[in-house]
């Protein structure tokens, strides 16, 4: 992987800490694509930096009570894709939830064309976002 798609993972994922959300969708193509497996209200394909912006984002925010928290644990390189293992937290109605994910990601021109999310255990994944 070449410095500048490790950058640029580093740098989505410390400006979704800080929270800078029009910063985060400048490191995005305007048709990239964002899927998210499972059986929950995160469950899609999101399709365009606004529906990410508009859609996806909100969405985590509101169902989390804006608690949710994303932290880079590490990043790798398989040629075409990139790899960064990340861990998430959050509370809901009582309930909070502490687990690893894996996003694959495509970096072209320094901007991210796709991210397919895979958590660790679906299972809870879909238990909390239900």
């Amino acid at each position: 992987m070449d410095e500048e798609n490790k950058d640029v993972i580093r740098r989505v994922y410390d400006l979704l800490a800080e929270g800078k959300l029009a910063e985060v969708m400048e490191l995005f193509a305007p048709d990239a694509v964002w899927s998210m497996p499972g059986q929950n209200a995160l469950t899609g394909e999101w399709r365009g930096r606004d529906a990410i912006m508009n859609e996806l984002l909100p969405k985590i925010a509101e169902f989390s009570g804006s608690t949710f928290r994303a932290t880079l644990i590490d990043v790798a390189d398989g040629g075409e894709h990139s790899f960064a293992l990340r861990r998430s937290q959050a509370e809901r109605d009582g309930q909070s939830i502490d687990y690893l994910l894996c996003d694959v990601l495509r970096i072209e021109d320094g901007l991210i064309r796709s991210i397919q999310t895979y958590p660790w255990d679906a299972r809870a994944q879909d238990a909390f976002w239900r």
